[in-house]
């Protein structure tokens, strides 16, 4: 997110891409059963309240849904937009409802405070999010926010090829309340930092982005990182994650990010010029690292497979 403290007259915009893996696949039959999966009660509740919407403008046929493959919760994938805006699509698909896709997206209640998760679906690529107009209230987490219409979205760039990295480190994502907490509290930034951090994002990170300019990447997410609102995420979880930066950056020099409120560390890289399989293990041998695996940014949204008619 970038304006956090509301002196935009649009806020709080951002700037993201979404992962071709870990990926949200939910599978519609004819039956009337319904298997959650792994979801937790809280993702359980929303599912069934969007899914009463969706019924309640429809003329609905018997169906069942099983969630046959889902991204960790809570941990800064991005899961919960992935997961309701899924369900909304699927369903939209399976009773051939005519509705759009805004239409369609602004039914999971998300999107109200960052647009990335809710236009990256859609579209895959890198996303210019520009935010809502300012009404003069605080920013708040999606989960609590109710959008009457869909994020403005600037700009979609296609994603060069890139190779992601994902490191997971071993501390405990914020609770919900936790969440809600912690943006109230530190949402506030100095004009200077804002300005500052528009030039490392605006005038470094898009442009090396797109030109593939991995050194100039690595500069500007270095300074994303120590500005702003990111700096006070990543100080949630103590000098773990930020070790963990530190140490991929000396051993590796990779442009290195954390994802919304984290801990979730993603690290860019070129697919021709970089051992994966070498990197991941001296990457796992890290102290305070969970987990490691690769991944890529995809250039399309969602795909619906299984219909008379592809989607």
């Amino acid at each position: 997110m970038l304006d956090t403290s509301g002196a935009s007259l649009y806020i709080p915009g951002g700037i993201g891409f979404s992962l071709f893996e870990p990926s949200t696949e939910i599978q519609f039959n004819e039956g009337s059963e319904h298997d959650f999966g792994s979801l937790d009660s809280r993702a359980v509740y929303d599912v069934k309240q969007l899914l009463s919407r969706l019924e309640a403008i429809s003329i609905s046929r018997p169906y069942g849904l099983s969630y046959q493959k889902l991204p960790p919760a809570n941990r800064g994938f991005g899961s919960k937009t992935a997961l309701l805006s899924a369900t909304a699509f699927g369903y939209r698909a399976f009773h051939r409802l005519a509705l759009d896709d805004d239409q369609t997206q602004l039914l999971t209640g998300r999107g109200g405070t960052s647009g990335i998760g809710f236009h990256s679906f859609r579209h895959g690529g890198l996303i210019w999010d520009g935010g809502r107009p300012n009404n003069g209230n605080p920013i708040k987490p999606s989960s609590i926010t109710c959008p009457t219409g869909p994020p403005l979205l600037l700009s979609r760039w296609k994603a060069p090829d890139y190779g992601v990295l994902l490191v997971m480190p071993s501390v405990q994502h914020l609770t919900h309340d936790e969440e809600i907490a912690f943006i109230a509290k530190n949402h506030s930034i100095e004009p200077d930092e804002l300005g500052q951090l528009n030039s490392y994002v605006f005038g470094g990170f898009v442009p090396a982005f797109l030109t593939k300019d991995l050194a100039r990447l690595r500069s500007s997410l270095a300074g994303i990182n120590r500005t702003a609102f990111k700096r006070r995420e990543l100080g949630i979880y103590g000098e773990i994650v930020s070790t963990i930066m530190t140490e991929i950056d000396r051993l590796f020099g990779m442009p290195c990010g954390m994802s919304s409120l984290g801990p979730l560390l993603f690290c860019l890289y070129d697919p021709s010029e970089v051992d994966i399989e070498t990197t991941v293990q001296k990457i796992r041998q890290i102290e305070g690292v969970d987990q490691v695996s690769v991944s890529h940014i995809p250039n399309r949204g969602y795909s619906i497979e299984g219909l008379d008619e592809p989607v």
